[in-house]
């Protein structure tokens, strides 16, 4: 049996039956993929091994923006590591783009690169150092945009004249 065939197993069973239990052994043996993983993270006790070994491989696995975030919220307060490691992997991959495939405008890249950072600033321990550079970011990134707009302005005026 695949993945899907042991989540399907896993779902149709009794609580706190052994079937369930060894569905869910036979979905994480299965899982590769983030979407996977995180099916398996959802599905374990919480607290439990599987759901640490799940947690790790989601962040093995991580590739985006949305996936890093999601394992930096799934994070529980006492991984404070595994938080960190998160919030750097959203920080560094914030202003990239290449996760992003349903827009080629530029205008569009930079609106999700603010959302971004705003993010990570709204997630971030208050007064933290993820906190302040997220801060700058988000700075740094209107005050590119207000520049570009005034360039447009000037570029206006000047095919009037």
């Amino acid at each position: 049996m695949g993945f899907y065939s042991w989540l399907n197993v896993h779902d149709k069973s009794a609580k706190e039956s052994k079937e369930r239990e060894e569905a869910l052994n036979g979905i994480a043996d299965f899982a590769k993929t983030f979407d996977e993983w995180r099916n398996v993270f959802f599905r374990v006790p919480p607290g439990s091994v599987l759901e640490k070994t799940a947690l790790l491989q989601m962040a093995t696995v991580a590739k985006t923006f949305g996936q890093w975030l999601n394992v930096y919220q799934e994070c529980v307060d006492g991984e404070p590591v595994a938080k960190k490691v998160a919030l750097e992997q959203l920080m560094k991959i914030a202003d990239d783009s290449s996760d992003v495939d349903w827009t080629k405008s530029e205008d569009s890249f930079e609106a999700i690169k603010l959302y971004r950072w705003k993010k990570i600033f709204d997630v971030s321990p208050s007064k933290s150092e993820f906190e302040l550079r997220a801060l700058r970011r988000i700075m740094e990134l209107m005050w590119a945009a207000k520049a570009k707009e005034a360039e447009k302005k000037v570029d206006a005026s000047l095919s009037k004249i």
